[in-house]
């Protein structure tokens, strides 16, 4: 027995419309992984640009900071000369009050 759709003249036998059916239970797991792993292709992407412009704004403030200290130190070492410090290395405190901010320490 097929269903039929007599205003149309359309006749379908069910086996027919449950492998159908059956097919696309298939697809659509297929399509909707496809599409997952595209998607965290793209977030991968967004947050690997994002890391990249926060690295890049830390650096900044690392070496402002750096140059910073480093005036200092001269103004220092001007007044009194017996402190070799070394003028390119980053101290520990000053890295840790640009990426704490004072609240979370």
């Amino acid at each position: 027995p097929n269903w039929t759709i007599e205003s149309i003249g359309f006749s379908i036998a069910p086996l027919v419309v449950y492998a159908i059916l059956c097919a696309m239970s298939l697809v659509c797991p297929f399509w909707c992984l496809v599409f997952s792993i595209r998607m965290r292709y793209e977030v991968d992407l967004i947050i690997r640009e994002h890391m990249k412009e926060l690295k890049r704004q830390l650096w900044n403030i690392l070496r402002r900071d750096e140059h910073s200290s480093s005036i200092s130190a001269r103004e220092n070492r001007a007044a009194s000369p017996a402190s070799p410090e070394s003028d390119k290395r980053i101290s520990t405190r000053a890295a840790l009050n640009v990426v704490c901010p004072r609240r979370l320490k």
